[in-house]
């Protein structure tokens, strides 16, 4: 596994229909951060389409080439992981049970 992906309460794991996904290790309590998105901020002008991005921004996106653990946080309709502020954050937003996938809700822009 890459180094960008090592945390020790989170892992990246085969998932059966989205291919991978980060689940915990270790339990997480309701309103605890999870995980930082990183990444570096690009001009819409700037994308290309090797690019996994996220708007953070009006004409701004928070940029991977896929490597970071946070490209394998996948969507759900019923998340259980989300963004709580302006900033690009992940938090439980209920109590996950250890070995659970981390899911986020629609993002459109933290801005």
């Amino acid at each position: 596994m890459l180094e960008a992906m090592q945390d020790p309460e989170l892992e990246v794991r085969p998932t059966p229909l989205k291919g991978r996904g980060v689940f915990t290790r270790e339990p997480i309590a309701q309103g605890q951060k999870i995980l930082t998105f990183q990444g570096r901020a690009l001009a819409t002008e700037a994308l290309s389409n090797d690019l996994l991005v996220m708007q953070i921004g009006p004409e701004l996106w928070l940029c991977s080439d896929g490597s970071l653990l946070d490209d394998c946080v996948n969507h759900s309709c019923e998340p259980n992981a989300g963004f709580l502020d302006c900033e690009p954050v992940l938090y439980a937003l209920r109590d996950i049970e250890a070995g659970l996938l981390q899911a986020v809700g629609k993002v459109g822009g933290i801005h």
